[in-house]
């Protein structure tokens, strides 16, 4: 769960449940269920999204439990991500407004500036927000529910966060509060700047989910900070962005740039494309999610562009940004800072660097001003690692889980141990995913899928914030090693055993990968046949896709497209600029599989003169 500079806002989510059976002919008995952003996710996303209201009215664990009673809230549950524990306050309701009941953990609170606060948030930022995202879930058989506002001490660097989980029962999940809330750390004095740019944050959050119950980390946050920006809150200076960090994969820890990064992306997309709180919303409502939903929804309204284009655009944007008025942010001060004097290169000279995937490298090309031609040669790799390299399998190959937010992966089969004596799976894996938050469970189900248990082994480790019926699994980072676990209580049954790899909604490693799994027992090994659902099959190197371009800079500006040839190595002839103009290559990495740095090199060469 991500975690980083005091007083950066995030969201908490801690989904994990396993996907079981079709539940077309059952109904839940849990209202949040019934809603129609439950009905509306894609049932062929790849990889499948998670879907809890899935789980609870397939799953026979969770078909009695019906929507918990309203009682008086005086106490909560906070999570402390620091230190990943749970922590049990005393809150007092202070103030009650039209879209909010606000509770704060010091019942001596300043009352005058909670209602300012509260004035601002119920006639500036509520009805700025919900034009665009909807409202959050709010029960309707409830009598009076409302968005709790719950202020508390959160932990060491958290300034906020939206805790989905807090919706179901507890006989779901034990650590609910069984509430729609975001809790906003009690050290932040109410109704300043950061507060309120906090406030601001977790609440498109927790309106963003009503809508969309998966969305991927760097689209949620980047319209949680967008939603920031647009108010006016924590002003975002541009020069802090560093277009070298990966406006996709989010590092575990250290993430404030990444926020920057998702910040200026969805201004750019707002100013660019998306400039009516309509078209806005029709990208928050879209069903699938991050790269796909902006595919998706700008083939829907004829806006002929892929995610690649317009991360290429982006990328030439803010090289060129304060150039003119098309090239310029609303709402942002400052200047990008000026990578690509970072990175120059003359005649003859060649720089090579390895660049994140879904960020942007700039190399600027100083030459004497003299009439000629000169060549650009690009080389860039084909072909990269995974994390999971080398694969050490007797295919050399590998199923991979997928990266994700709220991924559900998996990989189940029918096995019979009739007869066995010491029956176990054994499976060879490497995994690096989020440590206590994202999981591989072993699943057994011994009636056909109606109901799965869990298994636990030594490598495993307790899963506290999964649904009730979870409470083991693998997670953290370890390499290639094989696992074992045993399934001697079902000796002489048919059972369907399933590996589950599901991921919360709020960052992820490069995933988990199996190869080389068997049944053992004594004196005997079985190679199991998968089915498969949301895993690929990886080996040790994968495509590498590169967008280049040249920028004319200086008295003119003009974008001239790279083009490369399969193996990523082009070669661009142009005249040397005149005097005052200067060239800037731009070098954007995408790869749908590895999170690796990608290498590439550039080089200048004088061409023959006209």
């Amino acid at each position: 769960m991500r975690y980083y500079l005091r007083f950066i806002s995030i969201v908490l989510i801690t989904t994990l449940v396993i996907s079981s059976c079709s539940s077309d002919g059952i109904k839940s008995n849990i209202e949040l269920c019934d809603s129609e952003a439950s009905m509306i996710k894609q049932k062929d996303s790849f990889p499948p999204d998670l879907n809890i209201c899935t789980e609870i009215t397939s799953n026979k664990h969770y078909q009695e439990i019906s929507d918990p009673l309203p009682t008086d809230l005086n106490k909560v549950l906070i999570t402390d991500i620091s230190q990943k524990q749970d922590f049990e306050y005393k809150i007092y309701e202070l103030l009650t407004t039209s879209n909010a009941a606000w509770y704060f953990h010091n019942e001596n609170a300043s009352t005058s500036q909670i209602q300012e606060a509260a004035n601002i948030f119920e006639y500036e930022i509520y009805p700025t927000l919900v034009s665009v995202f909807g409202e959050p879930w709010i029960s309707k058989i409830r009598p009076n529910d409302k968005l709790r506002i719950i202020h508390a001490p959160l932990g060491r660097g958290i300034g906020g966060y939206f805790k989905n989980t807090d919706i179901y029962p507890k006989q779901i999940y034990p650590t609910s509060n069984e509430i729609t809330a975001i809790y906003i750390h009690s050290d932040l004095a109410v109704g300043s700047d950061k507060y309120l740019s906090v406030l601001t944050h977790e609440l498109q959050h927790a309106m963003h989910w009503n809508k969309d119950r998966t969305e991927e980390t760097w689209f949620n946050e980047g319209l949680s900070e967008y939603s920031v920006n647009s108010l006016g809150y924590n002003p975002f200076n541009i020069n802090s962005f560093n277009p070298e960090i990966s406006l996709i994969h989010w590092s575990l820890s250290n993430q404030s740039k990444h926020y920057f990064s998702a910040r200026l992306f969805f201004t750019y997309l707002t100013d660019q494309y998306l400039n009516s709180d309509s078209l806005l919303s029709g990208l928050v409502a879209e069903s699938s999610d991050g790269i796909q939903a902006i595919n998706d929804y700008f083939s829907k309204e004829g806006l002929d562009k892929s995610f690649e284009e317009l991360f290429s655009e982006w990328s030439i944007h803010n090289l060129l940004n304060g150039y003119d008025e098309t090239h310029s942010y609303s709402n942002l001060e400052g200047n990008t800072f000026d990578f690509a004097k970072q990175n120059s290169i003359g005649f003859d000279e060649v720089i090579e660097r390895n660049i994140n995937q879904y960020s942007s490298h700039y190399v600027d090309i100083a030459l004497p001003k003299e009439e000629g031609n000169m060549s650009i040669e690009f080389d860039g790799a084909p072909k990269i690692n995974t994390w999971f390299s080398p694969i050490n399998s007797l295919q050399n190959t590998c199923l991979w889980g997928n990266r994700g937010d709220s991924i559900n992966s998996t990989l189940t089969t029918r096995v019979d141990l009739s007869g066995t004596q010491s029956p176990k799976l054994n499976f060879h894996s490497a995994f690096n995913i989020e440590d206590s938050w994202d999981y591989l469970h072993v699943l057994v189900s011994e009636d056909n899928g109606d109901t799965w248990t869990a298994l636990s082994s030594p490598e495993m480790t307790p899963s506290p914030y999964s649904m009730s019926h979870l409470n083991q699994g693998y997670t953290g980072i370890q390499g290639w090693s094989d696992l074992n676990v045993s399934l001697d209580q079902y000796k002489s049954k048919t059972i369907l055993v399933r590996l589950s790899y599901v991921t919360d909604a709020s960052t992820t490693g490069p995933g988990i990968c199996i190869s080389d799994a068997v049944i053992k027992d004594i004196n005997k090994e079985d190679t199991i046949q998968w089915d498969n659902n949301g895993f690929t099959v990886i080996n040790n190197r994968v495509k590498q896709d590169f967008i280049v371009n040249v920028i004319l800079m200086g008295n003119e500006h003009k974008i001239i497209p790279f083009k490369l040839d399969d193996n990523n190595n082009g070669v661009l002839s142009l005249p040397i600029p005149e005097y005052g103009s200067w060239y800037v290559v731009s070098v954007s990495a995408m790869n749908k599989i590895s999170s690796e740095k990608a290498p590439y090199s550039v080089k200048v060469k004088r061409s023959q003169h006209r």
